[in-house]
């Protein structure tokens, strides 16, 4: 996974493929004009990637969401943001495949049935969407993202006649068809 580091938008952004092994090389000529400092470019460990998906905007994979993830708070790149390459346990690496396949798409009928049986569990009581929460539970259970969860319970609190706090206006048909 390749990501990107600025404050607002840090996250995973594309998916790769190692071709190869770690090795001394130089790196690739096409790369050479990106490199502020030439003496970067000099003979490194390094390894060649093939590219197998770019985030549109509304797929990234957000820091924050996998901080929030109790199969992905411990990933290196969360503790060492500075570095470049880091180890992806097997798990975390499974749980990182399920979100990148869900995210960015709209929740089906299924998971929107969930996600009222959830609200209606979690009525007038707090909702968060913490490490080990019901929320972040359901969340690993159908392989999207804490806070996705938490907004669609919002989406449905929006839809809720008896709510007194304000939900997330917002919701999808599917949403409106399954609260009905």
């Amino acid at each position: 996974m390749i990501r990107r580091a600025d404050r607002d938008n840090a996250g995973i952004v594309a998916e790769c493929q190692a071709l190869e092994k770690p090795r001394l090389q130089e790196d690739d000529l096409a790369s050479l004009k990106f490199w502020k400092d030439q003496e970067a470019a000099k003979p490194e460990v390094r390894v060649r990637l093939k590219l197998l998906r770019v985030a549109t905007k509304r797929a990234v994979l957000k820091r924050d969401w996998l901080r929030d993830d109790s199969a992905l708070q411990n990933l290196l790149i969360l503790k060492r943001p500075t570095g470049t390459n880091f180890h992806v346990r097997v798990l975390e690496a499974d749980r990182l495949k399920v979100l990148w396949s869900k995210i960015g798409q709209d929740w089906s009928h299924d998971e929107v049935v969930a996600a009222l049986r959830l609200y209606a569990k979690l009525w007038n009581q707090p909702i968060s969407k913490a490490i080990g929460s019901p929320v972040e539970m359901m969340a690993q259970q159908i392989g999207r993202v804490s806070t996705g969860v938490y907004n669609k319970l919002m989406n449905l609190r929006a839809l809720d006649p008896r709510a007194i706090q304000k939900g997330l206006a917002g919701g999808s048909r599917v949403d409106r068809a399954v609260w009905d």
